[in-house]
């Protein structure tokens, strides 16, 4: 009986122990010049092609933030739809847009915005939001958060928070 209950306990503490894991908090980092908040449980970005990638413990979920490149004189209201989905996913099939916005603000920034659902080149399910912002001096950036649709991960759970983060350093 004393085997039993010892047995019991311990597996009681196990389970505690893995249910009281640390919760995911947001971090704010900066990334080529943009502050955002990232979930805990993402690495630190690493620079790939220019680019500044961070992605979660799991590879699930990433985050992107291009470098400041020369707008070529273009402004959001230049940007429609079709435009955008041939620039930002060439290679993806069946690009659903949840959201368009051509006339977005990402903290006082002129930005055009979308909501995509997509395969990418690995056929997975993905949903990715992301800007391009227009700053001033005619330059912009592009900013990306991408989660496998059908899993769970801390950028799905807080992408509302994540995306009102973004600005300027």
């Amino acid at each position: 009986m004393k085997k039993l209950f010892a047995i019991t306990l311990a597996l009681g503490m196990i389970l505690a122990l893995t249910a009281c894991a640390a919760p995911i908090k947001l971090v704010t980092t900066t990334a080529n010049g943009i502050l955002i908040d990232v979930p805990s449980d993402f690495g630190a970005f690493a620079d790939k092609n220019g680019s500044m990638i961070a992605t979660n413990s799991d590879g699930t979920a990433s985050i992107s933030v291009a470098a400041v490149g020369d707008g070529g004189g273009l402004t959001p209201a230049d940007i429609d739809q079709d435009t955008y989905q041939q620039q930002a996913y060439p290679n993806n099939s069946d690009v659903e847009f949840v959201a368009f916005d051509n006339a977005a603000d990402c903290n006082g920034i002129p930005a055009v915005s979308a909501i995509c659902k997509f395969k990418n080149s690995s056929d997975v399910d993905v949903t990715a939001y992301s800007y391009v912002l227009f700053f001033e001096d005619g330059t912009i950036q592009g900013i990306s958060v991408n989660y496998n649709t059908d899993n769970k991960s801390s950028a799905k759970d807080d992408i509302d928070a994540i995306v009102k983060s973004i600005k300027a350093e």
